[in-house]
C-alpha cells in the first residue's frame, strides 16, 4: 500500500507522556476518547489513528511538578502551519478532560513524515 496508489495518507501517531497517575479504567477510557478526538481532528479515519499513553512520567515543567503533559504526533500530511492550532487544541481538551492538565502545561511536538518513513503490513507507505 502507497500513498500514491490509495490517494489517501495514513498513519497519525500520538504518544502521550503524563506526570499523572490513573487506574487502568482511566486510561482506558483516554486512550478511547482521544482516539476520537485526533482522528475527527485530523481528519482522517479511526482505523489509521494510534495513540501510545504512558502515565506516571517524570516531568518537571516551568519549575513545578503540577500535572503537565509532552506529546509528539506524528502524521502522513494533514499537518502544518493552518493545521496545528486545532490539532493542539483538540489534545488539550481530552489531556483537561481527562487527566485536569491545564492546556499551558502542555508541549505538542508535531512532525510530518514522508510514506517511505512509515512501515506497515510489511511495506511502507
Amino acid at each position: 500500500v502507497s500513498t500514491q496508489s490509495t490517494g489517501k495518507k495514513k498513519m497519525p501517531t500520538l504518544k502521550v507522556y503524563v506526570n499523572v497517575s490513573v487506574d487502568h479504567e482511566a486510561e482506558n477510557k483516554f486512550l478511547h476518547d482521544a482516539s476520537q478526538a485526533f482522528a475527527k481532528a485530523i481528519g482522517k479515519p479511526e482505523k489509521w489513528v494510534l495513540i501510545k499513553l504512558n502515565t506516571g512520567e517524570k516531568i518537571y515543567f516551568a519549575g513545578s511538578n503540577a500535572p503537565a503533559a509532552l506529546c509528539e504526533l506524528e502524521s502522513i500530511g494533514h499537518l502544518g502551519k493552518s493545521e496545528n492550532p486545532a490539532l493542539s487544541k483538540a489534545i488539550a481538551e481530552v489531556l483537561n478532560q481527562h487527566f485536569k492538565i491545564s492546556p499551558e502545561r502542555v508541549y505538542i511536538n508535531f512532525t510530518d513524515k514522508q510514506g517511505h518513513e512509515w512501515g506497515w503490513n510489511s511495506t511502507t507507505f
